[in-house]
C-alpha cells in the first residue's frame, strides 16, 4: 500500500528521530473461502495474493503488517496478503524485508519484528539465522531485532506444562502441573484466600481456553507461587513441590519485565515498571535465559527441546539488546516493555471480526473492507473481554482515500456506467454446442434477458430493431412458448445476437479459469472478446456497452456458481465427519 506509507511519512517527518522508531509485527487470521468482484478495482477478491502476483488458489488465511510506535504511542496497518494456507516463510521473508528498506528510505527506522511461535514464523527465523546468541538479522547495515510475542510464550509454556514435567539444570525436584491441582484441590481454609481467581478452567483447560492468555498468566502466577508455598510450610504440600513454588515466581518475574507500562514502579512491588539504566530489568532478564537455558522438559531429547525454550531465549536476549541499542544510538531515557508484543495487532483483528457481525472467519472481501475501515479511523471500542490489554494506541494517519488494492493502478479506475444493469439476477448456461431442446431454451432465455438489460441501459433508438427477433427468428413454437413464459424482462433476440452470445459465451468459458484471478479480470476478457465483430448491433459504441455489461455479468455469476461448490464441499465434509 504505497499510498499509506507515503501519508505515514508525512506525519513522521517532523518528528524527533527517537519517536520514528518502531516496531513491525504481523500475524495471520482464517478467513473464509468465498469469491467476490469489486467491479471499482476490477478485481475478484478471495484468491490467493502475495501483493506481486495472484494464483487461482482460493485464499483461507490473511497476513497483516502492523507498524507500533516504542516511545510515542501510535499504530498503523501498512499491509496485508492472502494465502491459501499459511503464508510461506519465503514470501513473508521477502515483505518483511522489503517494508523495513521501503520505511527506513522514509527515515523511519524499524528495530523489531514481534511474531508468535506459528511454524512459518519460526522457519523465516531459522532463514534468518536467529538464535539466542544472535537475536537480530540485518537490514542494510541495521539491527532489527526479533522477538517472539511473551504472552504466546506464556501459553505455550503452560501447554507443554500440562503434559510434560520439568527439570531446571541439577535441580533433584522437578516442576510439576500435579502439585498446582494438589493446591488447587486442598481443602486448606486459606486456599482461596491465596489465590482467589484460580478455577478448574485453569487447571484443565479446553481447546479453546488454552488460547486465552489470561488463564495461563493467572496460573503461572505469583499468587500460585506463594499459595504452594504456604501449603509446603504448613505441611499439605510435600518439600518436592518447592521447584515449581520457585519456577511459577520466576515466570511471573520474568512476564512482568516483559509486560512494564508504567514508568514508576507501583506499590506492590511488581516489575511492571520501565527498563532504565539503573533499574533492576537487565539483571533479571540475564538471569532468566540462563535458567531458561537448562530448562529440559520429560518426554523430549536432551539436544531437541520444545521450540518455546530457544524462543523464550531469544526473545530475552532480543529485549536486552533492543533496550542497549536504544538508549546508545537513539538516547531512550526509558523502555516500556508491553509495547514489544501483539496486543495492538490482536485488537485489531478483534475489530475486524466485530465490524462484521461477531463475525470469526470474514471473507476476503471482508478483510479489505475492515482494514479501509481501519485506515479510516473508524475504530470502535474493544470488548472487555478480549484475549489481550486493551492498548491506548491511537492511528497515526486516518485516511479517507487511500487505495487498499494490491494493485494500485487498479484500485482508483472508475465503475463503468454499464455495469449499473447488470444487478439483475441472469444465470448464464452453457454456451457449448445445445444438444436438446431444453438447453436450447436456457440458451435463448438468457439471451433474450441480455437483450432486455442491454435496451434499457444503451437507451440507443436504433438497436432495438436490429437486434430483436422477429417471426424468421423465432425457435420452434414449444421452446417459444418457454421463453414468452419468461418474465417481461426477457425479449426475443434475434438470430445474429444469439450468434455473437454464444461466441462472447464460448470464449469466456474457455479463458475463465485462466483470467478471473488475475488484477484488471475484465479488462482481460474484453481484449480477448475484441475478436468478435458488432455485427447486428448499430454502432460498434453500442456493442462495447453490450460487451462492458456482459462480461461484468459473467463474471459475477461464475463467481456464484465457484462459491456454490465451495459451500457443496465443505457441507460434504462435514458430513463425513458425522458419519465418522
Amino acid at each position: 500500500m504505497p499510498a499509506v506509507l507515503d501519508a505515514l511519512h508525512a506525519r513522521l517527518k517532523d518528528l524527533p528521530q527517537k519517536d520514528r522508531v518502531c516496531t513491525m509485527m504481523f500475524d495471520e487470521m482464517s478467513i473464509k473461502q468465498h469469491l467476490q468482484y469489486n467491479r471499482r478495482s476490477d478485481v475478484v477478491y478471495g484468491y490467493a495474493d502475495s501483493g506481486k502476483e495472484r494464483s487461482p488458489d482460493l485464499a483461507h488465511s490473511a497476513l497483516l503488517v502492523l507498524l507500533a510506535g516504542i516511545t510515542k504511542v501510535w499504530v498503523q496497518p501498512i499491509s496485508f496478503i492472502f494465502s491459501r494456507t499459511s503464508a510461506p516463510a519465503d514470501t513473508m521473508l521477502q515483505l518483511i524485508v522489503s517494508l523495513i528498506r521501503q520505511l527506513k528510505s522514509l527515515d523511519i527506522l524499524v528495530k523489531a519484528v514481534i511474531c508468535d511461535q506459528g511454524p512459518n514464523n519460526c522457519s523465516m527465523s531459522h532463514k534468518l539465522e536467529i538464535c539466542p546468541s544472535q537475536p537480530f538479522f540485518m537490514v542494510d547495515q541495521s539491527q532489527v531485532f526479533y522477538i517472539f510475542d511473551p504472552p504466546h510464550l506464556m501459553k505455550t509454556t503452560r501447554n507443554l506444562l500440562l503434559k510434560h514435567d520439568l527439570q531446571i539444570g541439577g535441580c533433584e525436584q522437578k516442576v510439576q502441573w500435579a502439585f498446582i491441582k494438589q493446591f488447587y484441590e486442598s481443602d486448606h481454609p486459606l486456599r482461596i484466600r491465596l489465590a482467589p481467581k484460580l478455577t478448574h478452567n485453569h487447571l484443565e483447560p479446553t481447546v479453546f481456553e488454552r488460547m486465552r492468555v489470561k488463564l495461563a498468566t493467572q496460573v503461572l502466577s505469583d499468587s500460585v507461587s506463594k499459595g504452594i508455598a504456604v501449603l509446603i510450610s504448613v505441611g499439605q504440600l510435600g518439600a518436592e513441590a518447592a521447584a515449581t513454588s520457585d519456577f511459577l515466581l520466576d515466570i511471573d518475574t520474568l512476564f512482568d519485565t516483559l509486560n512494564s507500562s508504567c514508568t514508576e514502579q507501583g506499590d506492590d512491588r511488581k516489575k511492571r515498571y520501565a527498563m532504565t539504566a539503573s533499574s533492576e530489568h537487565t539483571e533479571i532478564l540475564r538471569g532468566a535465559a540462563l535458567r531458561i537455558a537448562e530448562w529440559k522438559f520429560d518426554g523430549f531429547d536432551a539436544n531437541r527441546q520444545p521450540p518455546t525454550v530457544t524462543s523464550w531465549q531469544v526473545t530475552i536476549n532480543a529485549v536486552l539488546g533492543l533496550w542497549e541499542d536504544l538508549r546508545t544510538n537513539f538516547q531512550f531515557e526509558h523502555l516500556l516493555t508491553r509495547r514489544l508484543n501483539q496486543d495492538p495487532l490482536e485488537n485489531i483483528f478483534g475489530e475486524f471480526r466485530r465490524m462484521h457481525g461477531s463475525n470469526e472467519t470474514p471473507n476476503a472481501f471482508q478483510f479489505v473492507a475492515s482494514v479501509k475501515n481501519t485506515l479510516a479511523g473508524r475504530l470502535l471500542k474493544l470488548p472487555s473481554r478480549g484475549n489481550c490489554e486493551a492498548d491506548a494506541a491511537k492511528l497515526l494517519c486516518e485516511l479517507q482515500r487511500i487505495p487498499v488494492s494490491t494493485d494500485p493502478s487498479a484500485d482508483g479506475a472508475s465503475q463503468s456506467t454499464a455495469e449499473s444493469a447488470t444487478d439483475s439476477e441472469c444465470e448464464a448456461p452453457s454456451a457449448e454446442e445445445p444438444e436438446d431442446l431444453i438447453e436450447l431454451t436456457a440458451l435463448h432465455a438468457y439471451a433474450g434477458k441480455l437483450l432486455s438489460s442491454f435496451l434499457q441501459l444503451s437507451k440507443c433508438d436504433k438497436c432495438p430493431n436490429l437486434l430483436k427477433g422477429s417471426e424468421a427468428d423465432a425457435p420452434p413454437a414449444d421452446l417459444l412458448s418457454v421463453i414468452e413464459g419468461e418474465s417481461s424482462a426477457s425479449c426475443l433476440p434475434c438470430s445474429a445476437f444469439f450468434n455473437i452470445y454464444l461466441e462472447l459465451e464460448t470464449i469466456f468459458k474457455s479463458n475463465v479459469s485462466q483470467l478471473l484471478h488475475l488484477h484488471n479480470v475484465k479488462q482481460h476478457f474484453l481484449q480477448l472478446f475484441q475478436t468478435v465483430g458488432f455485427g447486428a448491433f448499430c454502432s460498434e459504441e453500442c456493442f462495447k456497452t453490450f460487451l462492458s455489461m456482459f462480461t461484468v455479468m459473467r463474471i459475477e455469476y461464475e463467481i456464484r456458481l465457484q462459491n456454490m461448490d465451495v459451500g457443496k464441499d465443505k457441507r460434504g465434509a462435514k458430513r463425513k465427519l458425522t458419519k465418522l
